[in-house]
C-alpha cells in the first residue's frame, strides 16, 4: 500500500499542475510478493503515461485490490490507444500515430510489460470505457502468494 502511496505524491504535484484529478483507491491489507523497485518503475511508468495523454481537467485512477492475487489497475479518461495500435502498445519502441507529438521513446510500456512478465503476472490494455471508445485501462493481475 505503501508503494502505490509513494507513487501517486510522487506525480500529484503534476497532476495538480494540469489540473488532472489523480485518485487512488486501494484498501488495506494488500500482501504480494514483489520487487519494489521494480514495480515503483511499473506504476511510474503507467501514471506518466496517462499523464501525458490526459488532456486538463482529466482523471486517472490508480486502484488496488486482492482478487485471486494483487490486481493493480490505471484507468484514465484521455483518448486511449486505437485498436489497431492497441495490441503493439507494449512493443519496444513501438509509437502509434497519436503519441508522435509526445516526448518518449516507446519504452515505457515495453517496461511494464517486461516487469509484469517477471512478476509473472497478467498485463491487459482495453478502453476505460466501451461506449464511446475512449480512455485507457491498465490492469495487472499478479499471482496469488503461494
Amino acid at each position: 500500500m505503501q508503494l502505490l502511496e509513494d507513487v501517486v505524491e510522487l506525480y500529484q504535484p503534476e497532476a495538480d499542475a494540469r489540473g488532472i484529478t489523480l485518485a487512488l483507491n486501494a484498501h488495506r491489507p494488500l500482501v504480494a510478493t514483489l520487487d519494489l523497485d521494480l514495480m515503483f518503475q511499473l506504476l511510474s511508468n503507467l501514471l506518466d503515461n496517462a499523464l501525458k495523454y490526459v488532456p486538463e481537467k482529466g482523471h486517472v485512477l490508480l486502484s488496488a485490490e486482492l482478487r485471486d492475487g494483487l490486481l493493480l489497475e490505471v484507468l484514465d479518461d484521455g483518448p486511449g490507444i486505437d485498436g489497431e495500435h492497441l495490441e503493439r502498445a507494449t512493443e519496444p519502441f513501438y509509437r502509434g500515430n497519436a503519441s508522435a507529438r509526445t516526448a518518449g521513446e516507446g519504452l515505457g510500456l515495453s517496461m511494464v510489460a517486461a516487469i509484469a512478465q517477471a512478476h509473472g503476472a497478467a498485463l491487459s490494455l482495453s478502453y476505460a470505457t466501451q461506449e464511446p471508445r475512449k480512455g485507457l485501462r491498465i490492469t495487472l493481475a499478479l499471482p496469488p502468494l503461494a
